[in-house]
């Protein structure tokens, strides 16, 4: 376990959430509630696994405006082909910098858990920051 900063972001190395037992999910969500970021490499986790995990923490939400992956309904895509726009960000094409969103805060109950899994980082740019309203 890692503490990427003093108030927000930890990395857990060596676990693949796909075998998470459910006192381990439980400690998880702690966790996320404690530090707002978790980040986990090299996961092995297919569409379906990653949706039965979001479904632990209760119901999962399908976002109205992105495409979802066929037959997982509440696994949305984020980017399709990212390699196709793989493009050098600078201040006169800002690229993901002008992007910053909080998601779907505007729900009336909005989700308590979002979990990405990225299949393809690019070799440039491909940056998520993340910030806390807390910390």
């Amino acid at each position: 376990v890692i503490h990427l900063t003093s108030h927000i972001g930890t990395e857990i190395v060596g676990l693949q959430l796909k075998d998470l037992t459910d006192q381990q999910k439980d400690e998880l969500g702690l966790l996320i509630a404690e530090r707002s970021v978790v980040f986990f490499r090299d996961q092995d986790i297919s569409p379906q696994q990653q949706l039965d995990l979001g479904k632990y923490y209760g119901e999962v939400e399908v976002h109205p405006q992105v495409p979802q992956v066929p037959g997982h309904l509440g696994v949305s895509v984020i980017w399709p082909d990212l390699q196709a726009t793989e493009r050098k960000a600078d201040f006169r094409n800002p690229g993901g910098a002008s992007r910053w969103h909080t998601d779907l805060v505007h729900e009336k109950q909005p989700a308590g858990v979002t979990h990405l899994h990225n299949d393809t980082v690019p070799s440039i740019g491909g940056d998520t920051l993340w910030a806390s309203g807390y910390a």
